[in-house]
């Protein structure tokens, strides 16, 4: 088994996310060091930037078949992409962990990076997402599950961003304040904010029948 982050359209839910099948999801996870652009056909590639820079993904781990069909998938055999081992330039990794890298001169339309190094699987950050806040748990869009969280905020703010913010000021770390989608993914990569899968929601959902 090999450990491996996507950050498009293999993510879950993406339009490929169907390469994934079978295999174990453990994590979003942030990656300094990378950035992110849209190719312009649907698709986002990464290539190496500054220590500022960062990208978000998930991390899996994948089987050996599996492996041999993401580098069919990113085209490794071509040049387009690149397998690169994490761990020999990020000592937080203690295993080989992989990572898909490309060049902007591969692509021959206009490119533009993407906000944040974090895309959005439904471009409209529409993405379901399910945590358990405290002892809340939700399944829904981002910016549902951010406007309860203020709603039971003993300190409530107006808008959502005023609530993001004022969370920032309270933690000390720096949020993504801007797109509630990212923020309750850096809550999430913080520990603050538990992910749970489709089965523990059900789990839940039983236990308040």
């Amino acid at each position: 088994m090999t450990k491996v982050i996507v950050y498009g359209t293999l993510k879950r839910n993406g339009r490929f996310s169907s390469y994934m099948k079978g295999q174990r999801y453990i994590r979003p996870i942030s990656i300094s060091g990378f950035k992110m652009y849209d190719s312009g056909y649907g698709f986002p590639f990464i290539i190496k930037g500054g220590e500022s820079d960062v990208v978000y993904g998930e991390e899996y781990e994948v089987d050996d078949n599996t492996l041999s069909v993401l580098d069919e998938v990113e085209n490794v055999d071509g040049g387009l992409y690149s397998r690169v081992n994490l761990q020999e330039s990020h000592p937080s990794f203690k295993e080989p962990t992989y990572i898909y890298v490309s060049d902007i001169r591969y692509y021959d339309t206009k490119t533009n990076e993407v906000e944040y190094g974090y895309w959005s699987v439904d471009n409209d950050y529409l993405q379901i997402m399910r945590v358990k806040v405290n002892d809340k748990v939700y399944q829904d869009i981002a910016k549902k599950i951010v406007f309860h969280m203020r709603f039971f905020d003993g300190d409530r703010t107006p808008t959502n961003r005023s609530y993001m913010r004022m969370v920032e000021e309270r933690m000390h770390i720096p949020l993504n304040t801007e797109i509630e989608e990212i923020f309750i993914t850096d809550l999430i990569i913080l520990g603050n904010i538990k992910e749970l899968t489709h089965e523990e929601i059900l789990k839940y959902e039983g236990n308040n029948v």
